[in-house]
């Protein structure tokens, strides 16, 4: 995709509205995945590219526990702390570093974010080292329904490699066993794809005079066009809940 200039992050803010988690899984699939964590009052969760906090959140208020949360944005961060930053919930806004992290958790969120720590592969060899004996790492991200086109991978400037297949988000690395996954429908993907081009719609038409109002239209036009040419057919995204052994 060729590069526009604008604030990516302010960007991502606006493109994202109200949408409880920036990426197609819903909020309700991913409460229900966690179910299968057994968490108590004495329980401690990391959100990693925690956004708004609303997962992170609602965890925690479930299990009275402690949560740690971490995002690059600013805005996010400081929308998350002002909507449920409390005792038991921390959010800091910095670059996710493991061996700046010197707590271990019982159950680790990485929902849409595996780029805040490189590809999917670093995710799985580094999130591992932040669990408590059996506990839980919580991951979600992208993977290639079939062969992409060239001109989407041209579009997205990425190649084949940089995702997995379904069953290649499924292997679990040694040390770890696959509890539970979820694939997203058709019909999550088309929500939140709608969503996330029509909040940036509204924003424009409600903001003429935005400096970057140009170059954030041609992006999401040409992003949405992308969506419905290649990516509805191509890209899935899963949600897979690992076990420590």
């Amino acid at each position: 995709m060729h590069e526009v200039s604008f604030d990516r992050e302010r960007f991502s803010f606006i493109a994202h509205g109200d949408l409880p988690v920036w990426n197609p899984v819903s909020l309700e699939h991913l409460r229900q995945m966690a179910a299968f964590v057994p968490l108590s009052s004495h329980s401690s969760i990391l959100d990693v590219g925690c956004g708004r906090g609303q997962l992170l959140s609602l965890l925690v208020r479930q299990a009275d526990c402690d949560g740690l949360g971490i995002d690059r944005s600013r805005r996010a961060i400081d929308q998350a702390g002002a909507d449920f930053g409390s005792e038991r919930i921390r959010f800091q806004c910095t670059a996710f570093q493991a061996e700046q992290i010197d707590q271990r958790f019982d159950l680790v969120l990485c929902v849409g974010s595996v780029h805040a720590i490189g590809d999917y592969d670093e995710a799985m060899a580094v999130l591992p080292g932040l669990l408590k004996p059996g506990g839980y790492l919580l991951i979600a991200w992208g993977y290639w329904q079939k062969e992409p086109d060239p001109a989407y991978l041209e579009f997205l400037d990425s190649t084949v490699e940089d995702l997995r297949d379904h069953g290649g988000n499924r292997s679990a690395p040694d040390g770890l066993e696959l509890v539970r996954d979820y694939t997203c429908t058709v019909a999550e993907w088309d929500h939140y794809e709608n969503s996330y081009a029509d909040n940036v719609r509204r924003y424009l038409a409600d903001h003429p005079e935005d400096p970057d109002h140009a170059a954030m239209s041609a992006h999401i036009e040409s992003w949405a066009d992308s969506y419905q040419r290649w990516g509805r057919d191509t890209l899935g995204f899963g949600v897979y809940l690992f076990r420590k052994t």
